[in-house]
């Protein structure tokens, strides 16, 4: 997979508006991310970092998809093993889940 400059393009893009995904704070209106040939998942991935409240990260390349996964996967590992002890417990909510396929 190619990790395509356009991806890092859009991601610096959503990091400097953030009120992007600030506008999907209601039920009706939370922002959901659909990255097609999404090959790393890092567009995914940022977008889930950033406050998107659903994101389903797709490729045409069942190789990629599993790609995607697994880097999805470990930014997960990783964002868990930041959290401080007390607030282990907590779970995530569904919102903040990747959804691929």
């Amino acid at each position: 997979a190619t990790l395509w400059p356009a991806s890092m393009v859009l991601l610096k893009y959503l990091e400097r508006h953030p009120t992007l995904f600030l506008q999907g704070q209601g039920t009706e209106n939370q922002i959901k991310l659909v990255d097609l040939g999404a090959g790393t998942g890092i567009t995914t991935i940022g977008a889930a970092l950033l406050g998107a409240s659903h994101c389903i990260c797709t490729d045409g390349c069942s190789k990629v998809v599993q790609l995607a996964q697994e880097n999805i996967a470990h930014a997960q590992e990783k964002l868990q093993s930041q959290i401080p002890s007390q607030t282990t417990e907590t779970q995530p909510s569904s919102s903040s889940k990747t959804k691929i396929g």
